[in-house]
């Protein structure tokens, strides 16, 4: 910058100015407008008519031009703008900056004073608060009661709610659902009365199970009634023959009667006349006579032959009217028999039009419904019989299906009925009761519906399949399989980290111990091992091949899950199908004599009484350990140890101290005489018991374990007071 002297003073070293002028024109960014607006010289120089050429452009006014500054503290500085005001009057120059700077700092010493003086206040006033608050803090905490119960009962609050909203919900479903079913009973009711009004069974409309029991009843009397009526019938025609028989013969007998009397009438005129003319003709006549009598002998036997032929011809009427009488029969029974098949290939007729041949075997698929001749259902009534010839069809299977019809259909309505569906029992006669439910929309048969079902179920296996692919391809390869992986090498990294804490409960004659988590050998889904690998190697490396062989051992673990429960979620089937843990099994092995083995349990027998109690407590202890880890952070770990420790001794006993140490498992355990004030143990609450004899009562002392030291958690007042206390004697627990 140039003064008016003409001396040359560098832009950096002009603060002091650039401030004046700043504070004059309220304007915090001339530096960098000056900056920006004057063209600068060399080395950043600024001249005196530069300056005076930027300061020209600040007009004294305000809304005067671009730049402004007004006499009330205002100013604007291109798109900046703000108002700017001081409580006395500056001047510029050396000494006015040095007075100013001068009162500056004895108005700084002067409130840095107050302000220490105020902060001693303050500090002493916060340590003083401070105290208060923490004995107000402790006694608080020490007087508050435990929040367990509250936990619990905001636990409990929460599961209710849970319990009361999903009750809610099945409580909405049930009552849609009863609304329902009340409807269609209400509409039920309504039929069965008009139907029952129709068929004049009032009576009988509010006892159907009973009017049931009766009809089946009255079916099975009828159809034993029926033969005997149809024989009475067949007698009673018979008789009437027979009635007009003995009325023809009667009226016959009469005439054959009529013919004798005049026959011998004309016999006596005969005689008579023959008397006479013996008598008149005399000897002369005895040549006429042989020959009459030749004549009569001939006669005779023409007589007799016309008997005979008489005879023969009444009873060769006789056969006629019983050879008519037994057409007239046969006839009768001929239009019985006739209108009989017509209704037995009606019935049969039936069961073919209601679809019953294919529900009965798979060989009446084919069979045609309507347009049958005799011929044609003879045909099909005798390959029915061929067919069926092992089914058994006497009078008490067909008395036993009558009576357990109702029980399957019962049982049927049953089982459907969960489901949402409905059957329903419709008689096409009085002897064919056809079952049908509503299926996709319309009525079904029961082999309709098992087919319609089977159909379902592979397109909904087909549509399962696809969208496990789906699910395969999109995350189970991609996320599933990286979390799969982080499961597993994580599950191998806490065993090794926990043999690493089991290796050092070594005993002084070698013992050793170490858990083992390997792929199961037995009840394995196929290709386990080679899956395996493939989890625990880099995504990024699998081939194509190797990517279709993972999806494929994927989806049969699926398949297998959905296989073993039908009725389970989509969720449940891949929560079972992926969970690795049940690919693998843990062992205990035992180390003795440098020699691995697994843990068996004649191994376990050759162990003594300590290395026995040590092979049982340590695993339990890492299975304890890895079954809280799945615990919340904040609920208790813990383990119950009776009499502990027996037969182990004090190294090892320190040693399974510290392993409890590490597994930050809390520990409640007992014995006569382990304190397990161990060194490896940051810190223990004992309770020593002990009893006197003759008084029922038992005497507790706490003590404190903080790792170095036992002392006494409630001290006596002379323990208190400096002096020493009794050593710990007793049982501890």
């Amino acid at each position: 910058l140039v003064t008016a002297t003409g001396q040359l003073i560098p832009l950096e070293a002009c603060d002091s100015f650039i401030g004046s002028v700043s504070e004059t024109l309220a304007a915090p960014t001339l530096t960098q407008w000056l900056r920006a607006a004057v063209p600068a010289n060399r080395n950043d120089v600024l001249t005196s008519g530069a300056v005076e050429t930027a300061l020209q452009q600040v007009c004294a006014g305000a809304d005067l031009g671009e730049h402004w500054v007004s006499l009330d503290g205002r100013w604007k500085l291109g798109p900046l703008h703000g108002r700017g005001q001081k409580t006395a009057a500056q001047h510029l120059g050396q000494g006015a900056r040095e007075a100013e700077r001068q009162r500056r700092l004895a108005e700084i010493a002067s409130e840095t004073a107050a302000l220490e003086a105020d902060y001693t206040i303050a500090s002493a006033k916060r340590t003083e608060l401070t105290t208060a608050r923490i004995e107000a803090i402790r006694g608080e905490r020490y007087g508050a009661p435990a929040d367990t119960s509250i936990a619990d009962a905001l636990i409990r609050r929460a599961g209710a709610r849970e319990r009361l909203s999903v009750a809610r919900n099945e409580y909405a479903d049930a009552q849609a659902v009863t609304e329902t079913a009340r409807q269609k009973d209400r509409d039920s009711v309504t039929k069965r009365n008009s139907a029952a009004a129709d068929f004049g069974l009032v009576a009988w409309q509010d006892e159907p199970e009973t009017l049931r029991d009766l009809w089946q009843q009255y079916r099975l009397k009828l159809a034993a009634f029926w033969p005997t009526a149809r024989l009475w019938d067949e007698a009673r025609k018979q008789i009437e023959l027979a009635g007009h028989d003995v009325i023809r013969a009667k009226e016959e007998l009469k005439e054959a009667e009529h013919r004798q009397a005049e026959t011998e009438k004309e016999s006596v005129q005969a005689q008579a006349r023959f008397s006479t003319l013996h008598e008149n003709v005399g000897a002369s006549v005895e040549a006429l006579q042989t020959k009459i009598a030749a004549a009569n002998i001939a006669y005779a036997a023409a007589e007799q032959a016309a008997t005979e032929a008489n005879d023969a011809l009444i009873e060769a009427r006789t056969d006629a009217k019983l050879a008519h009488q037994q057409l007239l029969q046969l006839d009768a029974q001929l239009k019985d028999n006739i209108r009989d098949r017509a209704a037995a290939i009606d019935k049969l007729q039936l069961l073919a039009r209601h679809g019953l041949f294919a529900d009965a075997h798979s060989a009446f698929v084919l069979i045609e419904v309507e347009d049958w001749s005799v011929t044609r259902a003879i045909e099909i009534a005798r390959d029915i019989e061929r067919t069926l010839r092992d089914v058994v069809a006497d009078d008490n299977a067909w008395r036993n299906r009558q009576t357990t019809l109702l029980q399957h259909f019962t049982e049927l309505q049953t089982s459907l009925g969960g489901r949402g569906y409905q059957p329903q029992m419709q008689y096409a006669d009085d002897s064919l009761g056809v079952v049908t439910c509503a299926f996709h929309g319309g009525p079904m048969r029961l082999g309709q519906l098992h087919a319609a079902v089977a159909a379902e179920i592979t397109i909904q296996e087909r549509v399962l399949t696809e969208r496990e692919r789906e699910v395969i391809d999109n995350h189970l390869i991609g996320e599933v399989a990286a979390a799969l992986q982080d499961l597993i090498r994580n599950a191998e990294t806490r065993v090794a980290d926990m043999n690493a804490e089991i290796m050092r409960c070594s005993t002084s004659t070698g013992l050793s111990m170490r858990l083992k988590w390997e792929p199961r050998s037995e009840d394995v889904p196929e290709g386990l091992v080679e899956a395996r690998r493939l989890l625990l190697a880099d995504p990024e490396l699998w081939t194509p091949d190797e990517r279709a062989q993972l999806g494929q051992f994927l989806h049969g673990l699926i398949k297998d899950a959905r296989a073993a429960n039908p009725l389970g979620l989509w969720a449940d089937h891949l929560r079972q199908a992926l969970d690795y843990r049940t690919w693998h099994r843990f062992s205990v092995e035992r180390r003795q004599n440098e020699k691995w083995e697994k843990l068996t349990k004649r191994r376990y027998g050759t162990g003594s009484g300590g290395e026995k109690a040590l092979m049982l407590t340590v695993p339990q202890m890492a299975a304890a350990a890895a079954h809280y880890r799945s615990a919340s952070p904040y609920a208790p770990r813990l383990i119950l140890l009776d009499e502990v420790f027996v037969g182990i001794d004090s190294k090892v006993r320190a040693k399974c101290m510290a392993l409890l140490e590490a597994f930050d498992l809390d520990f409640v355990m007992t014995s006569e005489r382990e304190w397990g004030a161990y060194s490896t143990v940051k810190g223990l609450a004992i309770y020593q018991l002990t009893t006197h004899p003759g008084i029922d009562a038992v005497g507790v002392t706490r003590w404190v374990w903080n790792g170095h030291q036992k002392k006494l958690a409630n001290p006596p007042d002379h323990i208190a007071d400096g002096r020493d206390g009794p050593t710990p004697h007793g049982s501890p627990t």
